[in-house]
């Protein structure tokens, strides 16, 4: 019943045929993700483990001739700008769909100091065009054929090209205007929609019907029957308690019994049965499903399980995931960095996202400090890695150092840090964050014999 809604043969069925029954494999996606942790995990884990931090770099641009006033203030305006779009919060939203749908379809409304993203139904939508390297995406605006009431929540343009469409039955698919909109597809190499995790559906189906296998045998293990004899002549074979007596008898244990423990009646030896199975492949049998679901879709168990399985191929695993991800998370940076083309502006600005996980988020601070000790300009970088936006480094900046002088006042010499420090009081090199298995269980020993 846990499953009843698509069945495994329904999921099987439209797999033979993904480009005709794209609708059904991604309503199967949402169903699952709503009623099946482990998928529900698995989406969450794609969509969240990007860090979104990203900084604001000037391109094409002639540092001899700069009107740096000009320069600062259309720098502000478009640091401004992507505040007010609050990306850490919103692009979660698109990312948990994409990795679920594969595709994510939405319209932008903003104000002065408001923004937010619809999600268009996505069995209205389909794309239509690329536009620099970015996708668009025609509507259906049959949707509003029984939705009218609901137009006017959905702004002008909708209300617009639906009355076009009233006009003419021929528009009843129409581009949106590119400036608004935001689609994302997963799988850039297929044509047609498929979720990016559709391979895993057949192991979570089995997965569940493991978990009801091994529920009926937890519950046989605490079933017993309990075989009342009724004596006999030993040569005759004759019962020598009447019938009678003998359910008079039966009636009153069986009363007497708790759920669970059944009670016949026989002229055979009084015996007691158990249907427990101590089977150790039986006993296995989820946890081998449940490992199935993590490798049908190409990550680690280590991430989702507590096992006692090292950490080196755990790291290696996250950094392959990591890879995977930053393909959509360039896709969101060229649909940004189209936003940004076309404002009217005499200096031209881009959008970078760094990579940076939470999983690395560590490893990439020392990365960009060292890089910095060395004179990259990556100041930036580190302070957006600890989390600030570009708009949060201006501003904390000024208010730091120009208005609450802490330079001055506050901090007298630079902070210290692990280059210019050691571990502990005795000196020596600062532990490693990551060693490999060896050494771990090295670090495991030396910790047990202090």
């Amino acid at each position: 019943m846990f499953f009843s809604k698509f069945t495994k043969e329904k999921i099987i069925e439209y797999l033979k045929s993904p480009e005709i029954n794209e609708k059904y494999i991604r309503d199967a996606c949402i169903y699952l993700y709503n009623v099946s942790s482990h998928f529900k995990r698995l989406v969450q884990y794609f969509s969240k483990i990007d860090s979104l931090d990203y900084i604001v770099v000037p391109y094409k641009l002639d540092t001899k001739n700069v009107n740096k006033n000009k320069f600062l203030k259309q720098y502000k305006q478009v640091l401004d700008l992507l505040e007010t779009m609050n990306l850490k919060h919103e692009l979660i939203k698109v990312l948990t769909t994409a990795y679920r749908e594969d595709v994510f379809y939405g319209y932008e409304y903003s104000a002065e100091d408001s923004y937010f993203i619809r999600k268009l139904n996505p069995d209205y939508c389909k794309i239509s065009t690329i536009e620099d390297g970015v996708y668009n995406f025609a509507y259906d605006f049959s949707y509003f054929n029984s939705r009218k009431d609901k137009l006017e929540q959905y702004g002008e343009e909708f209300v617009e090209k639906y009355n076009n469409y009233e006009k003419d039955s021929k528009l009843r698919w129409q581009e949106l205007d590119s400036g608004r909109t935001i689609c994302i597809k997963i799988n850039e190499d297929i044509d047609y929609v498929i979720p990016p995790f559709v391979g895993v559906l057949e192991a979570i189906y089995d997965l569940q019907d493991y978990k009801l296998l091994k529920k009926i045998e937890n519950q046989n293990d605490n079933y017993k029957i309990l075989n009342c004899i009724i004596p006999t002549d030993e040569k005759t074979g004759e019962m020598l308690l009447k019938e009678n007596l003998a359910m008079k008898y039966f009636k009153m244990i069986e009363k007497a019994v708790p759920d669970g423990i059944g009670v016949s009646l026989s002229p055979l030896k009084i015996e007691s049965f158990t249907f427990s199975n101590n089977s150790t492949a039986e006993r296995d049998a989820v946890a081998q499903a449940t490992a199935q679901v993590w490798s049908s879709a190409g990550v680690s168990e280590l991430i989702f399980n507590d096992t006692s399985a090292g950490s080196t191929g755990l790291l290696q695993s996250i950094r392959s995931d990591i890879d995977v991800s930053k393909s959509v998370i360039r896709q969101i940076e060229r649909w940004i960095n189209r936003k940004l083309k076309n404002l009217d502006k005499t200096y031209r600005f881009k959008i970078h996202f760094l990579n940076v996980s939470i999983y690395n988020q560590k490893e990439m601070f020392d990365m960009y400090l060292s890089a910095g000790n060395a004179g990259v300009p990556v100041k930036s970088a580190v302070a957006a890695i600890l989390g600030y936006s570009p708009s949060d480094i201006v501003t904390m900046s000024f208010l730091e150092n120009d208005v609450l002088k802490m330079r001055d006042t506050m901090f007298g010499e630079p902070l210290l840090s692990s280059h210019t420090m050691t571990s502990d009081e005795k000196g020596g090199r600062p532990p490693q964050d990551t060693v490999d298995d060896k050494g771990q269980k090295t670090r495991d020993t030396e910790g047990n014999d202090r």
